[in-house]
């Protein structure tokens, strides 16, 4: 499909590639935010750009973010905002991630190229949605060591005092009360976790234990109000907009 912009107004031919010959022409044009669910093959909609005046910045400690995971939306609280990484907000996962992961096989305690490390930045990443992942930043979590996706150090998780019922006893998207990994070694081959208590305990690097992300991303993002399931939060504005074709029973964007 090949569009100009005339006037104010979008002119131009459409073709459009669909399976039955008799519907290979366009149907209905429209303007919305959000692609129509009820499209049949040959519909066009110009898919607006959705704006809003509140961005991450803008949120307080404890705020629930919604993000989606495997297309499924996971609730994430605010865990820093601008005061500790300049232009950059930290989510952390309200509940753990219901896998669980080896800290490291080799019975080390390091975090940076760990099994937990690698993990998070290979299966977990790959479980956010594009519109998340392409937007995450790098952050100093430790001296010399970056990361867009980390988990946080037995110190940080204990001086936050905004989790629901001010505990650091977390559960699964089950619902299973789990011990969870921190960053924080502890002696050579031993790690800091919270366990089903919420207490600050350890573990040996090469047992199994649940996983809390946090994930870095721009402070400038646009957000709006949400239903997160247990309350109201926010969920972030992907800003996507274009030209859209509905074909073969699918919507794909027009290249302009």
């Amino acid at each position: 499909a090949s569009f100009k912009k005339e006037g104010g107004a979008f002119i131009g031919q459409v073709k459009a590639y669909v399976s039955e010959p008799e519907d290979n022409c366009v149907r209905n044009v429209s303007v919305a935010e959000f692609l129509p669910s009820n499209a049949k093959n040959g519909d066009i909609c110009v898919l607006t750009k959705k704006k809003s005046d509140v961005t991450l910045k803008d949120l307080g400690l404890g705020s629930s973010v919604l993000i989606k995971e495997n297309g499924v939306d996971r609730e994430y609280i605010v865990f820093s905002n601008v005061t500790r990484h300049s232009g950059k907000t930290e989510l952390i996962r309200k509940n753990l991630l219901n896998s669980s992961v080896i800290f490291e096989k080799s019975n080390k305690n390091g975090y940076p190229q760990s099994d937990i490390d690698m993990f998070l930045n290979s299966v977990f990443i790959s479980s956010l949605d594009e519109s998340v992942r392409s937007k995450l930043t790098d952050a100093l979590v430790e001296p010399n060591i970056s990361r867009k996706v980390y988990i946080a150090s037995r110190e940080e998780l204990s001086n936050f005092n905004y989790f629901e019922g001010n505990t650091l006893k977390a559960q699964t998207d089950s619902g299973n009360n789990s011990v969870y990994w921190t960053r924080t070694p502890a002696g050579e081959s031993s790690v800091y976790c919270y366990n089903t208590a919420g207490e600050s305990a350890i573990f040996g690097a090469t047992e199994s234990r649940c996983v809390r992300p946090v994930i870095v991303l721009p402070c400038d993002i646009c957000v709006e109000n949400a239903d997160t399931g247990s309350g109201m939060g926010y969920r972030l504005l992907d800003g996507m907009g274009g030209i859209y074709i509905f074909k073969n029973g699918e919507w794909s964007e027009c290249e302009l």
